[in-house]
């Protein structure tokens, strides 16, 4: 899972270099990041949307 972290960063922060992303206000390398994100237990939920509600104008 630590790799949609990334991609999800990298699609955030268009200007960051591929190797790395930008993480607290700090430059990390991508194995440093992923590591994190596995220490922290992060997880990414993904919905697909089936349908919407509210008003239109």
């Amino acid at each position: 899972m630590p790799d949609l972290s990334v991609e999800l960063l990298h699609s955030m922060q268009p200007e960051s270099p591929a190797d790395s992303v930008l993480w607290m206000g700090q430059p990390r390398g991508l194995e440093e990041f992923k590591q994190m994100m596995r220490d922290d237990q992060r997880l990414i939920y993904q919905f697909e949307i089936e349908r919407a509600y509210g008003m239109y104008s």
